[in-house]
């Protein structure tokens, strides 16, 4: 279900507790370490985001619009963000995709991690209309996701900052030198 997003990556890099003070599920393995991924899992998994992302956003273009349902659009597409974050991040265990290793700082030499930001969505979120309760779970879960990341990810190697002019950033750039 796309309306709940994962729980967030452990900072650090392996499976085990979390280790912050009440944090939900402190003492528990991380979900998304738990076990490694096939390669043609991983890859079918981000096709079928994709696929999903595209859909969805057809059939909320067509709709009309009210704060509510605003709402619910923004916080769903966060979290099939946060989803597809956590997917690139896995181990892979057959074959691992070369920019899957890179992005999630896993491959050889010095590398760190790199990650994306939601931008202004923890601002412009606050005054959503989200009149269901999982709606706000969810927008508190991805915040706290991206959140986690900041721990995990240099700001030097955040990508994907377009409300910068547009332009590619430094982790953008870090990224393809590699």
């Amino acid at each position: 279900k796309l309306s709940t997003p994962p729980p967030p990556p452990r900072p650090g890099g392996g499976a085990g507790p979390a280790g912050a003070e009440g944090d939900e599920g402190a003492g528990e393995v991380c979900f998304w370490r738990s076990a490694p991924m096939r390669g043609a899992v991983q890859s079918q998994m981000l096709r079928c985001l994709q696929l999903v992302c595209e859909h969805y956003a057809c059939a909320c273009f067509s709709l009309r619009v009210t704060r509510s349902f605003d709402g619910e659009r923004l916080t769903t597409m966060a979290c099939i963000a946060a989803v597809a974050d956590a997917v690139l991040r896995a181990r892979v265990a057959d074959t691992p995709s070369l920019f899957c290793e890179h992005y999630a700082g896993y491959a050889r030499g010095p590398v760190r991690p790199f990650g994306f930001e939601l931008g202004r969505f923890a601002i412009e979120s606050e005054h959503l209309e989200l009149v269901s309760p999982n709606m706000t779970l969810c927008r508190a879960r991805v915040l706290r996701y991206f959140a986690s990341l900041r721990a995990v990810v240099p700001a030097e190697n955040v990508i994907l900052r377009l409300e910068d002019r547009m332009r590619m950033c430094a982790g953008d750039v870090n990224l393809l030198s590699q």
